[in-house]
């Protein structure tokens, strides 16, 4: 029975291992076409991919259970985004209310 244990604790490894291998994979593909992309359209740049990366990694954390982790890249994602969509959107007033907004959350976590 034991050995069964093992066994399988290391086949849940490895698929956990070709997970985090295949996501790799994703983001270097992604990573060369907006290098290729760059050459092709004038005026892109690969700051523009970053926001939309985080957005849909954290997306993925939150459907594996990471929420904090999720949530913190969303918001990110979200701000850096809308700084580009609203003229009047101030990342100034955005990363101190998610500051306190995090201290709450470990405070309150912790209280619990």
């Amino acid at each position: 029975m034991a050995k069964k244990k093992n066994t399988s604790s290391l086949t849940k490894k490895r698929r956990s291992s070709n997970k985090d291998t295949s996501i790799m994979g994703i983001i270097l593909i992604i990573i060369g076409a907006a290098y290729l992309l760059r050459d092709f359209i004038p005026g892109f740049s690969l700051w523009m991919l970053i926001p939309i990366i985080l957005f849909v990694y954290g997306v993925y954390l939150l459907t594996k259970k990471a929420i904090l982790t999720g949530t913190i890249l969303i918001i990110i994602s979200v701000a850096l985004i809308g700084k580009d969509i609203f003229y009047w959107f101030n990342l100034n007033y955005v990363w101190p209310i998610v500051l306190i907004l995090f201290g709450i959350y470990l405070i309150l976590k912790r209280i619990k």
